[in-house]
């Protein structure tokens, strides 16, 4: 004669099921804390981005001077300073002008920093060669280019 099987589950089955249940809580959620940090970061590193490029483009639209700047407040991002650095370079007439900015404090404790560098003319330099009058260059004499008549 068989012996009567109980139906439903042992201990030890219940034990592992919620052993199971218990780790992949864990693990999804510490993933979704990473997702969170790294949302965050992003987030962070877009609004520095758009600061950046909303003073270079002041500067090259002519509604601010491109003398350097260092760490001034941002008027529509509280908790953020901005920085303009403006670099000779080798090239005559050129200067590399960079805007940084960067956040003053931080809740996570990292650094939020972004940089954009763009060449532009420099503004206190003046070809010597220039017709001040036409504001036309006036070419060498060896130069064998297509002369507009």
């Amino acid at each position: 004669m068989r012996s009567p099987r109980r139906a439903g589950f042992s201990l030890l089955e219940v034990m592992l099921a919620s052993a199971i249940l218990l780790g992949s809580l864990v693990v999804l959620s510490e993933l979704a804390n990473i997702g969170r940090i790294h949302a965050t970061a992003t987030q962070d590193g877009g609004t520095a981005a758009r600061i950046c490029q909303s003073k270079m483009s002041e500067i090259l639209a002519g509604l601010a001077s491109a003398s350097p700047v260092h760490e001034e407040p941002v008027e529509d991002a509280p908790g953020w300073v901005y920085s303009v650095d403006v670099t000779t370079l080798r090239q005559r007439g050129v200067v590399a002008l960079r805007v940084t900015a960067k956040e003053e404090e931080n809740a996570a404790g990292r650094l939020v920093e972004f940089s954009l560098v763009r060449w532009i003319r420099d503004p206190k330099w003046s070809a010597t060669g220039q017709n001040a009058a036409s504001g036309e260059m006036q070419l060498s004499p060896g130069f064998r280019g297509r002369r507009k008549r």
